[in-house]
């Protein structure tokens, strides 16, 4: 098994637990608190994040984190085009307090959302340095157990957080989602709802994202459909304090392993150059994909297969990179 995270690579044969963490952190502010959060496999980690706003955001952004796995790389943030390499990382400060934020990659990524330090005491916006990771749209799982944690800060005194859900699910399934045994849609008349941009195209019906209030405690959230999948964060905030986590995700292997060969291999139906695609160049002694080699990967143009008396006319057409639109 492989994780990755930002030039750090850990290669096990046997089950373990990666955790990430840093210790009394500050994050553009002066409060601090600890960051720390589970790693997934490399073979978990996807192409296509709703990346929700932080509740209660009034005067500060949040930070999004992206790991790459694979050499170019290529990433959209709301149509903002980067790119980034195996072990590399890209960082940007994103305004969550407004609409939420949509990311798309050609391959496998890692997203972190962290939110930043409080500004001052008893600032416009409550807050403390929490991170959590951004569930792919694949990894989105039908029910989630979660439970509220206590402050063990001075500040707070032991008291209880103000605790959120944070929901995105697909538009037409929003009726669907239900808490403890009861429909949201029922038990809280005053959600606000807002659509994810970008998730709309292709025939789609749009991600919408919405913050919900909870008591504290421990709550079961689901849908009444199994195939009604949603991604759902717990955080809480009160004066120089905060917490983000996750509520659970999928490890389905959207991101196999791969074996790279170092000579060229024609029309197999592999990847054998592991960029995510299969024979998507042509044998034609041309670097038809732009990643530095010639026909590593490539598929014979026009190539007559006979096999008894029946002779087919197979036409491979390469698949290219193209613009990244």
């Amino acid at each position: 098994m492989l994780v990755l995270f930002a030039k750090t690579r850990l290669n096990y044969d046997n089950l373990y637990n990666p955790y990430l963490r840093n210790s009394r952190t500050s994050v553009f502010g002066s409060s601090r608190d600890l960051l720390v959060e589970q790693l997934p496999p490399v073979s978990s980690w996807g192409t296509q994040f709703a990346v929700p706003s932080t509740p209660k955001r009034i005067d500060r952004e949040d930070i999004i984190k992206i790991v790459c796995h694979q050499d170019g790389t290529h990433v959209l943030i709301d149509a903002v085009a980067l790119q980034c390499n195996s072990g590399g990382s890209l960082q940007k400060k994103l305004n969550t307090t407004s609409f939420p934020h949509y990311i798309i990659s050609t391959k496998p990524i890692l997203v972190a959302s962290i939110v930043l330090s409080q500004k001052a005491e008893l600032a416009e916006t409550l807050t403390d340095p929490a991170m959590t990771l951004i569930i792919p749209e694949r990894q989105y799982a039908q029910v989630y157990t979660i439970s509220t944690p206590r402050s063990s800060s001075a500040y707070l005194n032991g008291a209880d957080y103000t605790n959120y859900l944070t929901l995105v699910i697909r538009k037409n399934n929003v009726h669907l989602l239900m808490m403890d045994g009861a429909y949201l849609d029922a038990a809280y008349s005053n959600i606000i709802w807002m659509d994810v941009p970008y998730t709309n195209t292709g025939g789609r019906v749009a991600l919408s994202t919405a913050h919900i209030g909870i008591p504290p405690g421990t709550h079961t959230i689901t849908t009444s459909e199994s195939d009604a999948t949603f991604m759902c964060i717990v955080s809480g905030s009160a004066d120089r304090e905060s917490y983000a986590y996750m509520a659970g995700m999928r490890l389905e292997v959207i991101n196999p392993s791969c074996t790279q060969l170092l000579q060229s291999s024609f029309t197999d139906g592999l990847d054998n150059d592991c960029d995510g695609k299969v024979d998507e160049e042509l044998c034609d002694h041309t670097d038809d994909d732009r990643d530095g080699r010639t026909d590593e990967d490539c598929a014979i143009r026009d190539a007559v297969i006979s096999q008894g008396n029946v002779t087919a006319l197979v036409n491979r057409t390469a698949r290219l990179y193209g613009a990244f639109i």
